[in-house]
C-alpha cells in the first residue's frame, strides 16, 4: 500500500568523546508530559527506506539538521505487516480467517485509520465494506498514524526509529532518552521570548508533526460527510467545536475545493455561503465542556485575497494573543503558533476587503487541559524558564527547594530551587468537591484574597480556608455567594468602623454594621436598621480602597477561592510540602499571635499555588 509520503527505518547512532561546547540545544518532550530543554551529545538519524521497493541506501541526518523528530510509542513497521496481512485476510475463503482478520485490525489498527479508510474507499465487497465500519467505529479516535517522524529541511519523512539511547543532564540529574520515555525531540523556537510566531506554509518547522487534521471528508467515526451538513459538533471527538458569527446559521460541509489543500471537501458558514467568521473552540477530546488548549492551529483558506482573511488566537480568558494575515489571493495556508496554549481560534474577514472564505485541512495539536496537572495522577511543576516537570511526588527538599520524583523514569530525582518555580498543579484524581454544604459569602481582603465564608451551626460566618472569624479577617468587601461582587464606586467615603451598601448608583453609608446569627446587621446614620440574610447580601464594601500589593504568589483552590501570599499580605509565607501547602499567617490588628496561625491546605483542595 502507497502511503504518499516518505517511510524510513531510522537508526540513531550516538556520538561520543566530544566536548560539551558542540552539545545541541534542544526540546524534548516526554511522554508524560515533561518538556525540557537540553543540551544534548551530537548524533546521527540513518534514514533507510522501509518500503522494499524503495532504495535501499541510507542517508545520514545529523541532530542539528533536524527541526523536528517524532517517537510512535510502539515501532510501527511490524504494525503496518500485520495489518496488511490482515486487510489482505479480509477476503479470505474462510469465515472463521475473515472473523480472525477483523478482531486483529481491531486490536492493531488504531493509530493507522487512513489504511483501513483508503481500503473502505477502494473496495467493492460488502463484507469487506461492513467489517471495516464497524471496525472503525470501535476504534479509538487518532487523527494520523502512528509512524516516527523526522523533519529535515523542507522534508518531512516517516517511518520507524531504531532502538537508541541517549544520556544527558539537567540540574545536576542524570536524564536518560529514549523511546519509552521521549515523545519529541524538538528545535527551540527561533526567538524565545516572542509569545506567537505566524506560520504561512504549511511545510513549516513550526507546524507539529503529529498535528491533527481535519478535512472535512468524514467523521472521526469514518462516517462520510455530505454537502451542507452541520458540523459544529462533529468533531468534539477530536477537540475541536465550530461556530459562525452569523446569528440562525452554522458550520457546515461545503463542496468548495481549496487549492493546495488535500481536496474534497470544506467548510464554511452555511448560509449565507462563505460569509461570517468561523470560531473554533478546543476541548479536551471527547469533551465539549471541557475546555482544553492548543500550542499550534493552522488551515487552508480559500476564496481569500491579500489582507482579507485573518486567523486570530485567543488565551484561556479571551484576550487576543496574536494574528496572523492573507498575503495571497486565491488560497493560502496560515497558522499560529503559540508559547501561550490557545484556547480557541477565530477566522475573521476584512469586509472592507473581502467577506467570503472557506476552510479546508485544519491542523492542530493535542488539545491539553488549559489549567491543571499534565496528567491526572501526577502532579505538575512549571518553571520560571518554561520548562515543566511531570512528577509523582513532590519533597521539600529544605527552606530552599523542592525534590521532585519524575513521573516517568528518566531520572531518579530532580533538584529545583523553588525560586525557580513558577506553577504548582496538584493530580486531578486527588481534588475533592466540598459536597452541597452551604456556603454563606464571599469576602475580599485588603491584601487582594478572596475567601469564602461558611455559615457555622451557630450562625456565626467562619472562612473555609483559614479557619478565622470575619472579626479576624482583614475585610475589604463582602458579598453573597449567589450574587457578584460589585465594585466600590469612585468617591467612596466610609465612615470609621461602618461600610457602605452598593446596590445603585450611590452608595448606602452604614455607620455600624456586624455578623451573626445568619443575618448581616448594619446602622443607618438616620439611626434605622438594615438587615440581610447571607443569602441576600449585596456588595457591602467595609475598606473603600484595598491596600492591594503585589503579592509574591497566589494559591488557587477548586471552589474558586485565591489566597495571596507575601510580605505585606495576611498570608506571610506559603511552604510546599509532600501532602499539601503550609501557610502562615503575619501579625496584624487583627492577629496577635501569627505563630499559632499556621494553616495547612491538602493538595485535594487545591486548584494551583503560583510563584512570581
Amino acid at each position: 500500500m502507497t502511503f504518499g509520503r516518505h517511510y524510513i527505518m531510522v537508526g540513531l547512532v550516538l556520538t561520543s568523546g566530544l566536548m560539551p561546547a558542540m552539545a545541541i540545544e534542544r526540546v524534548v518532550t516526554f511522554r508524560d508530559g515533561t518538556r525540557l530543554q537540553l543540551d544534548l551529545p551530537p548524533f546521527e538519524l540513518t534514514l533507510n527506506p522501509a518500503e522494499p521497493d524503495q532504495p535501499g541506501s541510507g542517508l545520514k541526518v545529523p541532530l542539528e539538521k533536524a527541526s523536528q523528530i517524532t517517537f510512535s510509542e510502539i515501532p510501527a513497521l511490524k504494525r503496518v505487516e500485520r495489518i496488511n496481512a490482515s486487510l489482505a485476510q479480509l477476503r479470505h475463503e474462510q469465515f472463521a480467517v475473515r472473523e480472525s482478520a477483523a478482531l486483529t485490525l481491531t486490536k492493531f489498527g488504531s493509530g493507522f485509520r487512513v489504511m483501513l479508510e483508503e481500503t473502505l474507499d477502494k473496495s467493492f465487497d460488502p463484507e469487506i465494506k461492513w467489517r471495516l465500519r464497524r471496525i472503525l467505529k470501535a476504534m479509538p479516535v487518532y487523527a494520523g498514524d502512528d509512524f516516527d517522524r523526522v523533519r529535515l529541511g523542507g522534508n518531512s519523512y516517516a517511518g520507524e526509529l531504531a532502538q537508541w539511547k541517549i544520556v544527558s543532564e539537567y540540574r545536576g540529574a542524570r536524564i536518560i532518552l529514549d523511546r519509552k520515555t521521549v515523545k519529541s525531540i524538538t528545535a527551540p523556537d527561533p526567538t524565545p521570548d516572542q509569545v506567537i510566531y505566524p506560520v504561512t506554509t504549511v511545510s513549516d518547522r513550526l507546524v507539529p508533526l503529529t498535528a491533527r487534521r481535519i478535512g472535512f471528508e468524514r467523521k472521526p467515526s469514518g462516517e462520510l460527510l455530505r454537502a451542507g451538513e452541520n458540523i459544529q459538533r462533529a468533531f468534539v471527538d477530536w477537540g475541536a467545536v465550530f461556530s459562525t458569527s452569523i446569528s440562525q446559521s452554522y458550520v457546515s460541509v461545503s463542496r468548495y475545493n481549496i487549492k493546495g489543500a488535500g481536496g474534497g471537501m470544506s467548510a464554511a458558514t452555511h448560509e449565507p455561503l462563505y460569509e461570517g467568521s468561523i470560531t473554533i473552540k478546543f476541548c479536551t477530546p471527547g469533551t465539549a465542556g471541557k475546555p482544553a488548549g492548543v500550542n499550534f492551529a493552522g488551515c487552508w483558506l480559500g476564496i481569500v485575497k491579500p489582507g482579507g482573511t485573518s486567523i486570530i488566537g485567543y488565551d484561556v480568558n479571551g484576550e487576543e494573543v496574536g494574528r496572523v494575515m492573507t498575503t495571497k489571493t486565491g488560497s493560502q495556508f496560515l497558522g499560529v503558533k503559540s508559547n501561550v496554549p490557545l484556547a480557541m481560534i477565530k477566522i475573521v474577514p476584512n469586509p472592507e476587503i473581502d467577506t467570503n472564505f472557506a476552510i479546508d485541512d485544519l491542523l492542530f495539536d493535542t488539545p491539553t487541559p488549559l489549567i491543571g496537572a499534565l496528567k491526572p495522577l501526577h502532579y505538575s511543576v512549571l518553571l520560571q524558564d518554561g520548562n515543566r516537570i511531570s512528577c509523582k511526588s513532590i519533597e521539600h527538599h529544605n527552606h530552599e527547594s523542592l525534590t521532585l520524583t519524575p513521573g516517568i523514569a528518566f531520572a531518579e530525582k530532580v533538584v529545583i530551587p523553588i525560586r525557580h518555580v513558577k506553577s504548582l498543579f496538584p493530580p486531578a484524581e486527588l481534588k475533592q468537591g466540598r459536597g452541597n454544604q452551604d456556603i454563606a459569602m464571599w469576602c475580599r481582603l485588603v491584601d487582594g484574597s478572596t475567601l469564602l465564608l461558611d455559615s457555622s451551626p451557630d450562625g456565626q460566618p467562619v472562612s473555609r480556608a483559614l479557619n478565622l472569624s470575619p472579626s479576624k479577617l482583614p475585610l475589604s468587601s463582602i458579598w453573597s455567594s449567589s450574587r457578584k461582587m460589585q465594585a466600590a464606586p469612585e468617591g467612596l467615603s466610609i465612615p470609621k468602623g461602618g461600610a457602605a451598601i452598593i446596590m445603585r448608583s450611590d452608595p448606602l453609608y452604614l455607620t455600624g454594621y456586624k455578623l451573626g446569627n445568619g443575618k448581616f446587621t448594619g446602622k443607618r446614620p438616620d439611626g434605622a436598621t438594615v438587615n440581610y440574610s447571607y443569602k441576600r447580601l449585596p456588595t457591602i464594601w467595609i475598606k473603600e480602597k484595598a491596600a492591594y500589593t503585589d503579592p509574591a504568589g497566589i494559591i488557587e483552590l477548586i471552589d474558586g477561592q485565591r489566597i495571596n501570599f507575601g510580605k505585606n499580605c495576611l498570608a506571610k509565607s506559603c511552604k510546599v510540602a509532600h501532602k499539601g501547602v503550609e501557610i502562615r499567617l503575619g501579625e496584624n490588628q487583627h492577629i496577635s499571635n501569627p505563630e499559632s496561625h499556621a494553616v495547612t491546605l491538602n493538595y485535594s483542595v487545591i486548584r494551583s499555588v503560583h510563584f512570581k
